[in-house]
């Protein structure tokens, strides 16, 4: 939902999927840490059982 927030307080030539376009990179790298997480928990201090 930030994301319409970031396009009410953007000068108007800035498109909505300008926006999304730009945190995509953001959103991948979360998704890579979830899925380290999930693959090596003990290696970020958390028990596998």
């Amino acid at each position: 939902f930030s994301l319409f927030y970031l396009k009410g307080v953007s000068p108007p030539e800035v498109k909505t999927t300008d926006i999304y376009r730009g945190v995509m990179p953001f959103i991948m790298l979360q998704v890579l840490v979830l899925i380290a997480i999930l693959i090596f928990p003990a290696f970020f201090g958390m028990s596998s059982t």
